[in-house]
């Protein structure tokens, strides 16, 4: 990324916060608010040795009070992973050798999807605990790294039929998802071309307001709205099955 970018996403963090800690006013605000809720409370719950899956600059390391170790894993060298792995092939990791696996907003990343759920079982120990979130209507994002979108009735569907869902929640509503979406829209189009770019450093202040203005309505039609169709992320726990060592 260009100097200038990296200035204005700096600067951009300081006034509106980076994950998962942004500000109302963040144009990502409405995309996270419920999904970073219900993790920072599940977060703290899992013991033992715990797997982030996806890790990237590992931001919710601290989250995870409980743990007696955290490991990241991803695939890039380009992050704070303690484990890099290749795509597709198997993790230099034991079986059943973690208590919980983490991974939110990843797996519809994956090309190697069939593999990373197989890795995810392989190390999980018996009665261990998957904490996995995937996004349901939300932007193309991530490109060309973006490949599936999930429903609650397919989020469910991850892992195989004896596997226990502990919980499942849809987050977000209707106006979660059409604010997320416009201002989506509205910042990929103002970073396509260099005059874009610098009119939106000129018009950062009326970004900030505008996000904080879709922000508040989005929160006020979600309370009104049907969560149970219309949702942004949808938020699992898995118990994998066998006996407790």
């Amino acid at each position: 990324m260009p100097r200038a970018g990296l200035v204005f996403h700096a600067v951009y963090g300081a006034v509106c916060g980076t994950h998962p800690d942004l500000k109302p006013w963040h144009f990502q605000w409405l995309a996270t608010k419920d999904l970073y809720r219900e993790l920072g409370v599940l977060a703290p719950q899992l013991k033992g040795r715990i797997l982030d899956v996806g890790c990237g600059r590992k931001p919710y390391r601290r989250w995870f009070t409980a743990a007696n170790e955290y490991v990241g894993l991803d695939i890039t060298a380009d992050s704070d992973a303690d484990i890099v792995v290749v795509p597709g092939e198997r993790w230099p990791l034991e079986d059943a050798s973690f208590d919980a696996v983490f991974s939110t907003q990843v797996l519809e990343h994956v090309r190697d999807f069939d593999n990373v759920r197989s890795e995810i079982g392989r190390v999980l120990k018996p009665r261990g605990r998957a904490v996995v979130s995937l996004p349901f209507i939300y932007s193309e994002h991530g490109a060309p790294d973006d490949f599936r979108r999930f429903s609650a009735y397919g989020a469910a569907q991850i892992f195989p039929a004896d596997w226990e869902i502990l919980k499942v929640s849809r987050l977000g509503s209707v106006g979660s998802s059409l604010g997320v979406l416009f201002l989506n829209w509205i910042d990929v189009s103002l970073s396509k071309t260099r005059p874009t770019k610098i009119l939106k450093v000129a018009l950062l202040p009326a970004w900030i307001f505008v996000s904080a203005i879709v922000n508040a309505v989005g929160a006020i039609l979600d309370s009104v709205g049907d969560q149970s169709i219309t949702y942004v992320n949808v938020l699992l726990v898995f118990a994998k099955p066998g006996a407790e060592g």
